[in-house]
């Protein structure tokens, strides 16, 4: 789970919003090839502000 994303925007079947945006889920299954620079570019973000 991912929080403060608000300004992160939901990617069909890897990233979806939780309660009112301000967090995102990623969903991840087995086997399934993951873009981990994506995933390091939404936790940038995501943390820039704290």
């Amino acid at each position: 789970m991912v929080f403060n994303a608000t300004d992160i925007p939901e990617v069909k079947g890897f990233l979806r919003s939780m309660g009112n945006g301000e967090r995102k889920t990623v969903d991840i299954t087995e086997g399934q090839d993951v873009d981990y620079g994506q995933l390091a570019s939404f936790l940038s973000k995501t943390t820039a502000a704290l």
